[in-house]
């Protein structure tokens, strides 16, 4: 999206008022906005000073913009890895919370039964077995199987790769913590 359709996205409002139906947006003066060597058109500001039209900056700011800034696909594995993070670094509470919080986003804005939900189940499955809480773990992992079962229904082969992808956690997951509590032990 070029700086100029950016701008028409963002003053939306602006640009379909009759009364501004003769601004228009060259590409020098944009790209001075754009990089903070100009000021903002007063008419512009004029018209997003009025608290309504400010609702309308915010509505239009949700609606059309944030979804062209936020890539959707990049940040489920991003907060998957956050919450591994957390883990390793001895606070798995937090990172289950940011789970369970991404969880409940994608339950409700998509669905419980997305390869999406399946992945955040498995990490969170993964992160039990890692704090040895396996009643936790196995209910994780038992909702993303059943998920992985339906999408994957005519494909076995990646079920079978998944589960044991699932199953090499289990003596891994046994190594650390053997390694984590004989390092406590020896201090």
């Amino acid at each position: 999206m070029s700086q100029p359709d950016f701008l028409y996205e963002l003053f939306e409002d602006f640009m379909d008022d009759p009364a501004n139906q003769d601004f228009s947006m060259d590409n020098g003066l944009v790209c001075r906005w754009m990089t903070g060597q100009a000021k903002i058109s007063p008419k512009i500001s004029a018209y997003y000073s009025k608290p309504s039209n400010q609702e309308k900056l915010a509505h239009t700011i949700h609606q059309n913009l944030l979804p062209l800034m936020s890539d959707c696909n990049m940040a489920i594995p991003q907060i998957a890895n956050y919450a591994m993070f957390l883990t390793e670094q001895q606070e798995p509470e937090r990172g289950i919370s940011e789970l369970q919080k991404l969880s409940g986003i994608i339950k409700e804005y998509h669905s419980d039964h997305c390869l999406d939900y399946a992945k955040v189940q498995e990490t969170l499955g993964t992160i039990y077995l890692m704090t040895a809480n396996l009643p936790q773990a196995k209910t994780h992992f038992k909702r993303a199987f059943k998920i992985y079962e339906k999408i994957w229904a005519d494909e076995p082969e990646m079920i079978e790769a998944k589960y044991q992808e699932i199953q090499e956690l289990y003596p891994q997951i046994g190594f650390c913590i053997e390694k984590n509590l004989s390092g406590l032990l020896t201090k």
